[in-house]
């Protein structure tokens, strides 16, 4: 008999292709959501959920997957309305899933739960505080019964999901990656040698299919490595490159050189600014490397 899987956000990019990935292991997926939508794959089944319902739904379920909540974006109006949902939403989630059957569950956190950046916009301040309040939910309710539950906290994950074979790609990366469609252009408008690390979702993917199918200990796990960082430039150089390699455009990258000399004087905790002393040859030198 097939395993079934649930999936809570299953509608967007990373939850789509977690849907994608358990189906190729011939998992018997099921994709939920609070809204109405028209899925467009016809390898899941689709389910509406809502707080009277959920009960129903986690029957016969073997592992939920917790892709779901508000983006950095959505907090842009009623901040505190859309926290409280969403918190009340993962609180109704997880007691039905603690009363239930289910052998695991695990919740996508955010790895900048980590950090205390006093940089951060308002917005991405309650992205945080909807990933931290969770997870305290979380250690409060399974206490020290952590077999059954497993916090994952993500950095950047990008590239695209095949079915049939996995493809890393930055060409898909979701802001960059448009702007090039669209515009044939990227415009950086944040620091250019502003680091991120940008994890492949394929490695993701296999990270997650074993935190499903074994038992490990501890509650959470960080999911990264550093050796994925990369500067903003870096990455739409990266766009660049494959845009010309796939496509035969050529895009062309575009920065504001005041924003990128704010945000180089601020302080950033968690790597060293470098100070930018002649621009042009600064990017000449980073676009020379990677193509």
């Amino acid at each position: 008999m097939k395993k079934k899987i649930l999936i809570f956000g299953g509608t967007g990019y990373l939850g789509h292709a977690i849907a994608q990935k358990f189906k190729q292991k011939k998992f018997d997926v099921i994709v939920a959501s609070r809204k109405s939508v028209k899925f467009k794959s016809n390898d899941f089944k689709f389910k509406k959920y809502n707080k009277n319902n959920l009960s129903l739904l986690l029957q016969n379920v073997d592992y939920i997957i917790c892709a779901n909540g508000p983006s950095r974006d959505s907090f842009k109006k009623n901040k505190e309305k859309i926290l409280n949902t969403y918190v009340k939403e993962m609180d109704n989630i997880l007691i039905n899933c603690k009363k239930s059957r289910i052998n695991k569950i695990i919740y996508l956190s955010s790895i900048h739960v980590l950090t205390n950046f006093k940089s951060l916009d308002e917005n991405f301040k309650y992205y945080i505080e909807s990933k931290k309040r969770v997870e305290k939910k979380i250690k409060k309710l399974f206490k020290k019964n952590y077999e059954k539950i497993k916090i994952l906290r993500l950095t950047n994950i990008f590239g695209y999901f095949d079915k049939d074979n996995y493809v890393e790609s930055f060409s898909l990366v979701k802001d960059f990656t448009y702007q090039s469609k669209k515009t044939n252009r990227i415009s950086i408008d944040s620091k250019i040698n502003f680091k991120r690390i940008f994890f492949p979702i394929n490695l993701f993917l296999k990270y997650l299919v074993f935190f499903v199918e074994n038992n490990t200990r501890k509650l959470v796990y960080n999911i990264g490595d550093k050796k994925y960082e990369l500067t903003l430039l870096e990455l739409a150089n990266k766009i660049k490159k494959i845009k010309l390699i796939k496509n035969k455009k050529k895009i062309k990258i575009l920065y504001s050189f005041k924003n990128d000399m704010k945000y180089a004087k601020q302080k950033f905790s968690f790597f060293k600014t470098k100070k930018i002393k002649n621009k042009s040859s600064y990017i000449n030198k980073q676009i020379s490397k990677l193509i």
